[in-house]
């Protein structure tokens, strides 16, 4: 997928790195839907508390990856976040 991306649609490594973390986010809050029902994941709804962590998540990642990314940087004043707008 990586490999259309670059080659194909000649995505920079900003844009994949941002298509990697969607990938894997979005993935995780799949995971955690199935992982809580023995037979399919759309056998019952998930409680209210889970729902509107995942819509709150959801709304997190879409944000972070329209307006920019957060960086993290650990140093000697401790855990420092910043916003880096990646938009053109």
């Amino acid at each position: 997928m990586f490999y259309v991306g670059r080659y194909v649609f000649g995505l920079n490594s900003d844009t994949l790195n941002t298509l990697a973390f969607q990938i894997l986010m979005y993935s995780s809050l799949l995971t955690t839907l199935s992982i809580r029902e023995r037979s399919y994941f759309w056998s019952s709804s998930p409680s209210a508390l889970l729902l509107t962590t995942l819509l709150l998540e959801l709304a997190a990642i879409f944000a972070v990856c329209s307006i920019g990314y957060v960086r993290v940087r650990f140093g000697s004043g401790g855990l420092r976040l910043r916003l880096v707008c990646t938009c053109e």
